[in-house]
């Protein structure tokens, strides 16, 4: 059984687009990087269970490059913590165009 289910993941997406869109409200910012940063600190990317979940759950799992991934991890649960920051940040801005 996976440590999260489809339902949680997608409400976590939706949320990290409304909260970086709130951010670069309030801050005058780009929400790009607002999205960057609530992504890469999210608690789905930084556990390896919850990394391989994002990757089951998300329409984008595809979206990272795999020359970067395997360039930059210095072993296979970075580089799936590295596919899973890309899927998660491409369903989070799907998410704001939803909106």
């Amino acid at each position: 059984m996976l440590p999260i289910t489809y339902r949680e993941y997608h409400d976590a997406v939706r949320e990290c687009a409304k909260t970086a869109r709130e951010l670069a409200e309030q801050n005058g910012s780009d929400i790009d990087d607002e999205l960057h940063e609530l992504v890469d600190g999210h608690e789905f990317i930084g556990y390896t269970a919850k990394a391989f979940a994002v990757l089951w759950h998300s329409m984008n799992w595809l979206e990272g490059d795999e020359n970067e991934a395997l360039c930059q991890a210095g072993s296979f649960t970075d580089a799936v913590g590295i596919y899973a920051y890309h899927a998660m940040l491409a369903d989070v801005q799907d998410a704001l165009l939803a909106f």
